[in-house]
């Protein structure tokens, strides 16, 4: 929207193609506001909040007291520290994330981290990788992917979402990202 704020959505849908039923789940947004660009001692800040679970959504109760919701949970609330290090175009990232926000109460041990690094290969490929949910014991997974920009506002993105954890949830993604201004 702005240089400082990334706002978007995503409306998941499944078996849209294949041969099951159509499944549409409630729209979630996205939202990021860049609080500070970084320099060079101190890494940029950001704060935002993603809504959207991730894995196999899960229509009934996983156990009593809990509701329907998807096997990996949203971002939710979030905090992130990067910088640019060792080489140019070479950032890491680093932050806690509240996920679930719904929720009546929050506990400190409601709070998980995530950590990334990502490369930017001749400003076309970015090559990926986070390990996800850090402290959530089983939601913790490991993610790559890469993007390639086909124009500075057109890129498609490549990804599988938990590499390494639970096998009945790994996900291969593609995505077309678009950057509009106006």
């Amino acid at each position: 929207v702005v240089r400082r704020l990334n706002f978007g959505g995503s409306w998941d849908i499944n078996e849209l193609i294949g041969l099951g039923d159509i499944k549409i789940r409630a729209p979630q947004f996205y939202l990021k506001v860049r609080a500070f660009d970084g320099n060079r001692y101190f890494p940029a800040i950001a704060l935002g909040y993603d809504g959207q679970g991730y894995g196999t959504f899960l229509s009934s109760p996983l156990a009593p007291g809990t509701s329907e919701g998807y096997s990996h949970k949203d971002r939710g609330l979030y905090f992130v520290l990067s910088r640019e290090l060792f080489v140019p175009d070479l950032e890491f990232h680093l932050g806690p994330n509240i996920p679930r926000l719904g929720k009546e109460t929050i506990a400190a041990s409601d709070m998980m981290l995530f950590f990334g690094t990502s490369y930017l290969y001749g400003k076309t490929l970015h090559l990926m990788t986070e390990l996800d949910n850090i402290g959530g014991g089983a939601d913790m997974r490991w993610n790559a992917g890469l993007r390639y920009h086909l124009t500075p506002a057109f890129a498609l993105e490549f990804a599988i979402r938990n590499l390494v954890g639970r096998g009945d949830v790994r996900e291969r993604i593609i995505r077309i990202d678009y950057l509009g201004t106006f």
